[in-house]
């Protein structure tokens, strides 16, 4: 409960903030800027967006990113897009235009807000995850952060946390579009687990081939959760090279949103080790 209020508090804090930050730039800019205002935003704001399989670090790379004073840092901005993120996933391909306008919709107010003060928006919700080639269309200055973790540490950190265990809490994981040739009713959490893994960052990999590599880096979550070097990476990706490695270490020697332990959380047999290999052919391109 008191890790509750304290996060209410700071929502709250935040809110009030941002309030007073927007009345003063809506003050300071001239009838000029907000002529053709819509345009501005999606060709000139500055949006940045993680993009991941979840249960990789965002939490702390959020952290990590709120060092930077010029950016509003979202990890679960509203709408969530829990159930629209995988709904993106099976058909957005095929109906291109109608999810550049839903992308668009789910996010211009946040970034114009962060436009008219002045600010980077930044999201780390991995549900935006599907979203990716719709924004680079709809926003022209966006830019992503593939955020990788090792299979087997997301595998177990999901397994822990209920995936493909609870329908309730499955509405937000992906599962195989309907031509693929997967066994999918008869594999058990982890395998469903390790095919996310793969499916998921494939499915970034093949997006980074389609914008040009200066709009992307990619980040490795093991590095993150130890080497100040890795957040620097990102915080100059925003454009700050300011922070120091102190206040980065300041930050990454605090676990946070750390999973509960599991049955996994020492060991996988070997048959378990075999079943994630299967489903994971995509770990060797990251050298796991």
């Amino acid at each position: 409960m008191k890790k509750f209020l304290k996060e209410i508090f700071r929502d709250i804090i935040w809110k009030i903030k941002n309030h007073i930050r927007r009345r003063n730039a809506l003050k300071s800019k001239s009838e000029d800027f907000f002529l053709n205002l819509e345009e501005k935003v999606l060709n000139e704001a500055n949006c940045y967006f993680v993009l991941s399989t979840g249960r990789c670090g965002t939490l702390l790379l959020t952290k990590i990113l709120n060092l930077d004073e010029n950016s509003d840092v979202f990890h679960r901005p509203s709408p969530e897009l829990v159930f629209p993120s995988t709904y993106a996933y099976k058909i957005g391909n095929d109906n291109p235009e109608k999810f550049k306008i839903a992308s668009m919709c789910a996010r211009y107010d946040h970034i114009e807000n962060s436009f008219i003060c002045d600010r980077n928006f930044v999201e780390t919700n991995c549900r935006i995850t599907f979203f990716a080639p719709f924004l680079a269309q709809v926003f022209k200055k966006s830019k992503f952060i593939h955020l990788v973790r090792s299979p087997i540490s997301f595998i177990k950190s999901a397994v822990s946390r209920g995936f493909y265990q609870h329908p309730k809490a499955d509405r937000g994981h992906i599962t195989p579009k309907d031509d693929a040739s997967i066994s999918w009713d008869t594999m058990t959490p982890i395998e469903k687990s390790a095919w996310l893994w793969n499916e998921t960052n494939s499915y970034i990999e093949d997006f980074k081939q389609e914008i040009d590599s200066s709009r992307y880096i990619t980040i490795f979550s093991e590095n993150l959760f130890t080497r100040p070097e890795e957040a620097e990476k990102s915080l100059s990706f925003l454009g700050n090279k300011s922070i120091s490695k102190k206040q980065i270490s300041k930050i990454i020697k605090k676990p946070v949103n750390k999973s509960k332990k599991s049955s996994l959380a020492n060991n996988l047999n070997e048959e378990q080790i075999k079943n994630i290999e299967k489903y994971t052919s995509l770990a060797k391109l990251y050298n796991y």
